[in-house]
């Protein structure tokens, strides 16, 4: 048994508790905690490499940017094979649509942005990783010089073939905005 773990690093700060168990091979660990100040962008370090590469890569190029607030965590492994990742966001930036091709900006390696679709800029909402899903609800955004609301953005499951990708939700703005966004 562990508790009154706390973490902090340049993604954050996170504070949790747990028990492990020798069950044979790696055991068994049960962990469950909080998370404050977490950067949005390095939430793909933190999911487990059981939801596979094409989702972890997903995510690394699709979550740009976010202040993660009241972040709760919870995982059991390997038996159960649950994990959820959740918490509240700010300044939340998305390219729900990502290239997937790597630029060099002054020097540094990173996705190309808003190749495909407009990027989600000043997201205000919840993100949500459980199992193998993720749902991101965005209280309000902008896109393409619109203004969003009720967004919801999910991946109903990351072991899906094909993965399916929905965006719902509602915009206003100008109808020159609009056309153009489309």
């Amino acid at each position: 048994t562990f508790t009154n773990i706390t973490a902090v690093s340049a993604d954050g700060t996170v504070r949790g508790s747990g028990t492990w168990e020798s069950t044979g091979g790696a055991g068994t660990i049960n962990i469950s905690g909080t998370a404050e100040g977490v950067d949005g962008a390095a939430v793909h370090k933190y999911l487990p490499i059981v939801v596979g590469d094409p989702a972890l890569d997903y995510v690394e190029a699709a979550v740009l940017a976010g202040r993660v607030s009241n972040g709760r965590w919870d995982g059991a492994a390997p038996q159960e094979g649950h994990f959820l990742i959740e918490g509240d966001v700010t300044d939340g930036r998305m390219d729900f649509m990502p290239s997937r091709r790597a630029v060099t900006r002054s020097g540094r390696t990173e996705w190309a942005q808003g190749e495909h679709w407009p990027l989600l800029t000043n997201i205000v909402g919840r993100m949500q990783f459980e199992g193998n899903r993720m749902t991101i609800t965005g209280h309000s955004a902008s896109s393409g010089g619109l203004k969003a609301r009720d967004v919801v953005v999910e991946i109903p499951s990351f072991a899906a073939d094909p993965v399916m990708l929905t965006v719902k939700g509602a915009a206003e703005g100008d109808l020159k905005d609009a056309l153009a966004y489309l």
